[in-house]
């Protein structure tokens, strides 16, 4: 539950993100366009990037959350293996005669 709750925090933040990104360019060029069309895409670019900051920290936050679950499903598999593995050794000895 905990997993699930903290997964839509970071894809709603990660919207959110784009959002920003997009309207504060846009407020930015609409703000610049009386000055100059060159000084207003200028500022839309960098309206733009800035709001892109915020996406690739909640995209980074999302990866690390993807990373950390293959890890604990890896875990999981290595250990049923390696249960497995001192199971079948055990019984191999036992079928083994001594000389």
């Amino acid at each position: 539950m905990k997993q699930k709750y903290l997964e839509s925090l970071i894809s709603f933040c990660l919207g959110v993100s784009w959002v920003f990104a997009f309207t504060l360019g846009a407020y930015l060029f609409m703000h610049a366009l009386p000055i100059g069309i060159f000084s207003a895409i200028l500022l839309f670019i960098l309206g733009v990037s800035f709001g892109l900051l915020f996406v690739a920290f909640f995209e980074g936050l999302s990866l690390l959350q993807d990373i950390a679950a293959e890890k604990k499903e890896q875990t999981r598999l290595l250990r049923e293996i390696s249960a497995k593995m001192s199971v079948s050794k055990e019984s191999a000895d036992e079928e083994i005669p001594n000389n």
